[in-house]
């Protein structure tokens, strides 16, 4: 859980993360990735495991934006 004394780190155009390590990014909790991912956003499963690349971050919150 983020507080005001925490700060995340950005999302860097080009990196492969995590979905967890991408939700802490993000400041997100599971109810908001996963209306993320209801609405568009990319993930990517192998070996038991979710990634998502910071481009599909970065274009998902571009489509938010129209």
């Amino acid at each position: 859980m983020a507080t005001a004394n925490h700060q995340s780190e950005a999302i860097r155009p080009g990196e492969l993360y995590t979905l967890d390590d991408a939700m802490k990014r993000l400041g997100w909790g599971r109810a908001a990735m996963r209306t993320a991912r209801a609405n568009g956003l990319k993930v990517i499963r192998q070996g038991g495991r979710a990634y998502v690349l910071s481009d599909e971050i970065l274009n998902y919150f571009k489509t938010l934006a129209v």
